[in-house]
C-alpha cells in the first residue's frame, strides 16, 4: 500500500480499512471489457480470494450513471 498512489482520499481510506481488515488486495490490477462498444474499465480494488471488484465512487457524474446503467444492462 505505501507505494501505491492512489487517485483519491476516498480510495486512500478504502485501502487502509482493508488493510486494517488484513484483506489482500490489488489496486487498479485488473481491466474488464463490457458491451456495448466494446469499452474497457479498470475497478478501482480486486480482492482475489473472494473474485470481488471494488470501484470506489465519492460522487456520482452523469458518466458514472451511464457505465453503471450499461454494466446492469449487460448483467
Amino acid at each position: 500500500m505505501r507505494n501505491t498512489r492512489y487517485r483519491s482520499m476516498f480510495e486512500i481510506n478504502i485501502a487502509k480499512a482493508l488493510a486494517e481488515k488484513g484483506v489482500t488486495f490489488e489496486y487498479e490490477s485488473k481491466k474488464l471489457t463490457y458491451i456495448p462498444k466494446p469499452r474497457n474499465y479498470t475497478p478501482d480494488f480486486y480482492i482475489p480470494h473472494k473474485e470481488l471488484y471494488i470501484e470506489a465512487k465519492g460522487h456520482l457524474d452523469k458518466g458514472c450513471l451511464l457505465y453503471t446503467s450499461d454494466a446492469a444492462d449487460d448483467s
